[in-house]
C-alpha cells in the first residue's frame, strides 16, 4: 500500500504545484504510515528537494518517529534533524538506544537574543551552511538548523509560534520554516477541541505559504478534517492571489491514502464537495475493516457492582475480575503451555489511580496465575518514567516473538 501512494504521490505532482496538496493518512496503526507519509512527501517534491516538517503532539514520540525514519529510510543526521524541548529527555533516550547515544550533538550558540526557546535542543550533524542566511542568523546557529535540515521532527509547539508572534522575533524561526518545507501533521486528533484554533491557524499559514499538508491519523474525525480542510484553502487561496498564475483560485487537490484501498484523489474546490468525498472513502474503508480483517479488539461495558462497598474498593474489585476474565479470552501460549497477556487500566486522576493500585496490589490472584501490576503517571522522575517506558516499549513490541518471548 505504501508503494500505491508513493505512486499516486507522483502522478499528482504536477498537479500539486498548481493547487496545493491536502491529504489524509489513515492507515490502521501498526500498517507504517510514518515510512508512507515519507515517501508520500518524496513522491511530491521536486527531484533532490524533498524537504519537510513532522510535528507531533508528545516529545517522546519525536525520538521514536527520528529513529523510524533513520533505520526504515537509511537516513542520517545530515539528512535529519530532531528537536526536542528538554535534554533531559534527549540524554535519556540515548542511554536507551545505542546507536544515537554515540552521536556527537552540534549545538548552535546559546545567543541571549536567541529567536527560539533558549532550551531547545537539536540532534543532527547536517554540513556547515555558507548560504546567505548564514549571515541573518550568524548569532543563532539553532535557526540555520531548523530552516537547513531536509527532514525536521518535532513537537508542533515549535511550528505554531508562526501564526503567533507575540514575542519580538519568536515566529521567525517556525515561518521560515514553513516557507521552504512541506508539512505532515501526525496524529492531529490527540488535540483537544481547546487547540483546534491553533492547529486550523498553522494548517492556514502552511497554505499561504505554499506548503502541502499531510494529516497522518487512523481515527480522525469528519468535523476536525473539514475544519482544517477549510483552513489550508483559505491560506491557499491568498497564496495563489499573490503567485498564482491565473490569480485567486480555491481549489485543492485533496488525497486519501489506506492500506486498502487505491488512494482517491480529487480536485476540490467547496467544502461540501471535500466532506462528500470524505464520507465515501470513510464508508469504503469501514466496509473493509468489517469484512477483510478479524476484529482484534473488541470493546465490552462492565458495569460496577457496589455491594455496599466504598466506590473505589468497588471499582478495583471490578476491574480485578476484569483482569482474570480477560486473561483467559486473550492470551499468547508458550511452548511450556504458559499464557501470556498484556493488558492496559488508563485512569484520569493520580490521587484514585493511587487508591485503585494499592487495593490491586492486596488482592490474590487466580491459582495458577501472576499478575505483575507497573502503575506510574506524570508525577514520578523523568528519569524512572523514561526507564518504565523503554521496558514497556520492549513489552508491546512484537515484531520478532523470540525476543519478545525473552
Amino acid at each position: 500500500w505504501q508503494d500505491k501512494a508513493f505512486k499516486k504521490a507522483l502522478e499528482i505532482h504536477s498537479v500539486t504545484e498548481e493547487e496545493g496538496f491536502f491529504g489524509i493518512n489513515m492507515a490502521s496503526t501498526g500498517k507504517g504510515k510514518t515510512l508512507a507519509n515519507a515517501r508520500i512527501m518524496y513522491g511530491l517534491s521536486e527531484v533532490n528537494e524533498c524537504r519537510f516538517s513532522i510535528a507531533l503532539g508528545l516529545r517522546t514520540l519525536t525520538l521514536q518517529t527520528g529513529d523510524v525514519l533513520r533505520k526504515n529510510l537509511k537516513l542520517d543526521f545530515s539528512e535529519l534533524a530532531v528537536l526536542i524541548g528538554s535534554q533531559a529527555v534527549k540524554d535519556l533516550h540515548q542511554l536507551g538506544n545505542e546507536t544515537v547515544s554515540s552521536l556527537q550533538n552540534q549545538r548552535g550558540s546559546e545567543s541571549a537574543e536567541s529567536l527560539i526557546k533558549d532550551e531547545v535542543h537539536l540532534l543532527h550533524q547536517l554540513p556547515e551552511y555558507e548560504g546567505s542566511f548564514a549571515e541573518w542568523f550568524d548569532h543563532d546557529k539553532k535557526i540555520l538548523t531548523l530552516i537547513q535540515a531536509p527532514v525536521l521532527v518535532s513537537t508542533i509547539d515549535y511550528l505554531i509560534p508562526a501564526t503567533d508572534g507575540l514575542r519580538g522575533g519568536r515566529q521567525i524561526a517556525p515561518m521560515l520554516r514553513l516557507l521552504t518545507s512541506d508539512l505532515v501533521l501526525d496524529e492531529p486528533d490527540d488535540f483537544g477541541l481547546e487547540d483546534l484554533p491553533a492547529l486550523c491557524r498553522l494548517v492556514n499559514w502552511a497554505g499561504m505559504l505554499g506548503s502541502k499538508v499531510l494529516l497522518s491519523t487512523a481515527t480522525i474525525s469528519p468535523e476536525l478534517s473539514s475544519a482544517l480542510f477549510a483552513a489550508y484553502q483559505q491560506g491557499r487561496i491568498q497564496y495563489t492571489k499573490v503567485n498564482g498564475e491565473k490569480g485567486e483560485s480555491s481549489t485543492i487537490c485533496c488525497v486519501w491514502f489506506d492500506e486498502f484501498n487505491k488512494p482517491i484523489s480529487q480536485s476540490v474546490s467547496k467544502l461540501e464537495d471535500f466532506k462528500t468525498n470524505h464520507e465515501l472513502f470513510i464508508m469504503q474503508r469501514i466496509h473493509k475493516l468489517n469484512n477483510d480483517i478479524p476484529s482484534l479488539r473488541k470493546a465490552k461495558i462492565i458495569p460496577i457492582n457496589d455491594d455496599g462497598q466504598k466506590p473505589i474498593q468497588a471499582f478495583s474489585k471490578t476491574i480485578h475480575e476484569a483482569i482474570n476474565q480477560l486473561h483467559k479470552s486473550n492470551n499468547v501460549k508458550h511452548s511450556t503451555k504458559k499464557k501470556v497477556s498484556i493488558g492496559l487500566i488508563r485512569m484520569a486522576n493520580i490521587a484514585p489511580l493511587v487508591a485503585v493500585s494499592k487495593q490491586l496490589y492486596a488482592m490474590k490472584p487466580d491459582k495458577d496465575t501472576n499478575i505483575y501490576y507497573c502503575v506510574y503517571h506524570s508525577q514520578y522522575p523523568l528519569a524512572l518514567r523514561s526507564k518504565i517506558e523503554e521496558e514497556l516499549d520492549k513489552a508491546l513490541t512484537r515484531h520478532n516473538d523470540e525476543a519478545w518471548w525473552a
